[in-house]
């Protein structure tokens, strides 16, 4: 290597991505929002099947803005390029060099990503980042504390990982610097190569938590205090970085000077993403549940609280549910939907929602033509849809729970909060339950 080519490597910062099962989603993610930079490398060590041909390079190559190249053995890397590790081998990097070397007999995860995060914290050490993404088991685990020593920096992606084992036990080290989203952490990273300090001071949240929530609870009705920690970790950085603060002090100065700041503050950690009939196959159990319970009712009157309804997609998805089987049961039931979020805006907005056609396009054709009406290329929900849902502000935690329900629907709060309160409110939703009823909750 000449001395230019020994001077750009020394400079160049390697970027470790760990993976395994459920990778793809967030390493496609991670791709989409990398800021492009002749100083940085990265390298995806994701565990695959040793005697399958891996499409991973040519798949993620349509959502990558620079070069994706499986790696040789002996290659060495160069900035604004992402490497592959090839299956059925393990990776090390030594003397500006990739090293494909057999992998251990025994039977772990190939590649091992703690013996390639290794060798990167030997090398290149503060110049090392290690990330791990969604996986199951614990691997990279030891290798992000290696990093870590080597004065390099350690990332994790969030709870909202496809599988979270992973990333959990990198966590659990305490040698994580960061806990985000693909997307953000992607974002994050040059800036976190100017100033090895970034996370530190951008993300010294938890002590500070106890301040940020006793603004919000003077100011605003709401009480975050036992909502998770990594909701409102990723949440606030959200903040932080939109109002340019400096670090978290600084966005506590401004909390308190500022009634606006606290209000979209709020709001931030009150949103949640949803849609129509999102997650179809839970939509069809309901379906087949809601037909049974419904052929065996003695009364007329079917009740249902969506609790945490936002925008009203969930009560709307659930309306239409229970029409259709009215429908095919050839009944007339009286149908009362209580449909209730803690935040005021969603709730006006839910009252007179509208759909753009990207928004509907999930939905089934004969759906859209029966139960929306087009207008200026918006669509909204049919008369005999909206009459059966009453929407209202409503607080879980405090306010009185709706009574004599055949369904519960919450599909999108619980996992925002810790587990303490997450049974709570299911102890809520039980007495509020007709015996033998159903409850519909989310996939985690």
């Amino acid at each position: 290597m000449n001395n230019s080519n020994k001077k750009e490597y020394e400079s160049l910062t390697l970027v470790g991505l760990g993976a395994s099962a459920g990778g793809f989603e967030a390493l496609k993610k991670f791709i989409e929002n990398i800021e492009q930079s002749d100083n940085i490398a990265y390298v995806i060590v994701q565990h695959l099947d040793p005697k399958q041909p891996t499409l991973l390079g040519s798949l993620l190559e349509r959502f990558s803005k620079i070069p994706i190249v499986q790696i040789t053995n002996g290659i060495s890397p160069k900035g604004d390029t992402i490497y592959l590790c090839p299956p059925n081998t393990d990776l090390l990097i030594e003397d500006a060099q990739f090293l494909l070397v057999p992998p251990s007999q025994k039977p772990y995860p190939k590649p091992s990503i703690n013996r390639f995060f290794k060798s990167l914290a030997l090398e290149k050490k503060e110049k090392a980042i290690g990330i791990i993404l969604s996986g199951t088991g614990s691997d990279g685990a030891e290798g992000v504390v290696a990093i870590k020593q080597a004065g390099g920096l350690a990332l994790a992606e969030n709870e909202n990982a496809k599988y979270f084992s992973m990333p959990q036990a990198a966590i659990d080290t305490h040698a994580v610097d960061a806990v985000l989203s693909p997307d953000l952490m992607a974002q994050r990273i040059i800036l976190a190569i100017e100033d090895l300090s970034y996370f530190e001071k951008h993300f010294d949240v938890l002590d500070n938590i106890d301040k940020i929530f006793r603004l919000l609870n003077q100011k605003s009705d709401v009480d975050f205090s036992d909502y998770k920690e990594s909701t409102i970790y990723r949440r606030l950085e959200r903040r932080i970085f939109d109002t340019k603060s400096e670090n978290v002090a600084e966005y506590i100065t401004l909390l308190q000077r500022s009634p606006a700041e606290i209000m979209k503050l709020k709001k931030e950690l009150l949103i949640i993403v949803t849609s129509l009939f999102r997650d179809k196959e839970a939509f069809k159990a309901l379906e087949e549940n809601l037909t049974n319970l419904i052929k065996e009712k003695e009364e007329n009157h079917i009740r249902i609280w969506v609790s945490a309804c936002a925008y009203g997609d969930e009560a709307y998805s659930t309306a239409i549910v229970v029409s259709e089987i009215l429908k095919k049961l050839n009944q007339r039931n009286k149908v009362t939907i209580f449909a209730t979020d803690i935040s005021e805006e969603a709730i006006d907005e839910a009252r007179n929602k509208t759909y753009s056609k990207d928004e509907i396009r999930e939905v089934p054709k004969r759906l859209q033509e029966l139960y929306f009406l087009e207008n200026h290329g918006r669509f909204m929900p049919v008369k005999e849809i909206r009459e059966m849902i009453v929407f209202s502000k409503h607080d879980v935690i405090k306010d009185p729970p709706f009574l004599n329900l055949d369904l519960v629907n919450c599909r999108n709060l619980l996992i925002y909060f810790n587990s303490e309160l997450q049974q709570r409110i299911l102890s809520i939703f039980y007495y509020a339950l007709k015996y033998e009823a159903l409850m519909f909750l989310g996939l985690s």
